[in-house]
């Protein structure tokens, strides 16, 4: 079993763009966190060859795991894509990234400020899940930042 998060993009021309710009630039979290091993079926980066969303305009990852650091950054990287290229909500007016192509996740992009990734239950997700660590949060979040800084200078 397996499931996708995606984000659903504005515009093809939009989705174009992002999906040129992660082609660049995204690292796979077990490139960025050496000591973590990839312990879920992820895909190589975002695809939009997705197993459970068959949005022409949607673009993000397959993955099967429930709690690990991989997941935790995967959603952070999707609602990063969202902010950026994804499509608003036209009853919430916020931008929003899909769990297995239905299910809407809304992403309030002001309050992110790409602020460290973590659950409000990260105790939780610690104990869990290997790799988990204040060290590996703050790398996931430099990367968030590292990506933001070289769209806004592209784009």
């Amino acid at each position: 079993m397996g499931y996708s998060i995606a984000i659903f993009a504005r515009s093809s021309t939009r989705l174009e763009k992002m999906k040129n710009f992660m082609d660049e630039n995204y690292v796979n979290c077990s490139e960025l966190c050496s000591d973590v091993k990839s312990s879920i079926n992820l895909s190589d980066g975002p695809t939009r060859d997705l197993a459970y969303d068959e949005g022409i305009l949607s673009y993000g990852f397959n993955y099967s795991c429930l709690h690990d650091l991989e997941r935790e950054y995967v959603f952070g990287i999707c609602m990063w894509m969202a902010c950026k290229a994804g499509k608003l909500d036209k009853e919430t007016l916020a931008h929003y990234i899909r769990y297995d192509g239905f299910e809407r996740i809304p992403v309030r992009c002001e309050t992110l400020g790409w602020k460290k990734p973590s659950s409000k239950n990260m105790e939780h997700y610690m104990v869990l899940s290997p790799g988990y660590s204040e060290e590996n949060l703050e790398v996931i979040h430099n990367e968030l930042l590292r990506l933001d800084e070289l769209w806004d200078e592209r784009t």
